[in-house]
């Protein structure tokens, strides 16, 4: 999860997720963590603290997601049509 964005705010680093700062570096360092230097344990424990914490499917937080972004869309078309 990166750093400082709203999914990032439900994620306690290392405990229910893992937070890096937003660039291609710090992607790779936590894929790595997580997949190779993390024990089967430890990302089971992971999952099953991220399950509690955000107990939403995922296709639930995308379709809230996509809804948020069309209505932005249409409010800056909408302010776009009164200039």
């Amino acid at each position: 999860m990166v750093k400082n964005t709203a999914p990032a705010e439900v994620i306690t680093d290392g405990l229910n997720g893992l937070v890096r700062s937003d660039n291609t570096e710090r992607h790779c360092e936590v894929m790595e963590l997580y997949l190779f230097e993390m024990s089967e344990d430890e990302r089971t424990a992971i999952r099953k603290q991220a399950k509690k914490r955000v107990p939403l499917p995922w296709e639930t937080v995308m379709k809230a997601v996509e809804e948020r972004y069309k209505a932005l869309i249409a409010k800056g078309k909408r302010k776009g049509e009164t200039k």
